[in-house]
């Protein structure tokens, strides 16, 4: 009894392996492509309305907003007297803020020089948005009141507290 060999499927006649002809396999990575780069570019324009960014990207973030620009080089240097990270940590971690829209580059040479794309004001706002809607449930009310309540809060702080609650009176009633 002869054995039956059972052929490979890298073996068989092209046209049993290819279910497109070439060209539109071709095309359809082309246009694939394109739609990366249109989306990549048309992204760049708005801002995230939730910023999600963990501790060490805030450190990095605060210190290209304290210089408004720097190389991957920079932003290690700066890094390494509160962390010891490998330089290819910290430019994996310039290119996800990038991908996150929060950082654009420009090539200087062979570097990559980044900038923030996002204000303070932009990330306090969001991270504290994201707390109260976490947290508090989007009650702001809730949030006020517990950070009122603590213990560590003195009288100067509490005065602020309502300046800052009256000048936000008056602009609404001037607004409406």
């Amino acid at each position: 009894m002869r054995k039956m060999k059972c052929v490979p499927r890298w073996r068989k006649p092209p046209w049993e392996r290819l279910t497109l002809p070439d060209w539109a396999g071709n095309l359809f990575s082309h246009v694939r492509r394109l739609n990366r780069r249109t989306h990549r570019l048309a992204g760049d324009l708005d801002v995230p309305n939730t910023i999600g960014l963990t501790g060490l990207q805030l450190s990095i973030l605060q210190i290209l907003w304290a210089r408004g620009e720097a190389t991957t080089q920079q932003v290690w240097e700066a890094l390494l007297e509160t962390r010891n990270l490998a330089l290819t940590t910290v430019a994996t971690l310039l290119t996800r803020l990038e991908r996150k829209k929060v950082l654009v580059h420009r090539r200087e040479g062979r570097q990559h020089v980044f900038r923030p794309t996002v204000t303070q004001a932009e990330v306090r706002r969001s991270k504290v948005q994201d707390l109260t809607e976490t947290l508090f449930g989007g009650d702001v009310a809730a949030l006020m009141s517990h950070l009122v309540r603590t213990d560590e809060v003195d009288a100067e702080e509490l005065s602020r507290i309502r300046a800052l609650i009256d000048e936000a009176e008056a602009r609404a009633v001037t607004s409406d």
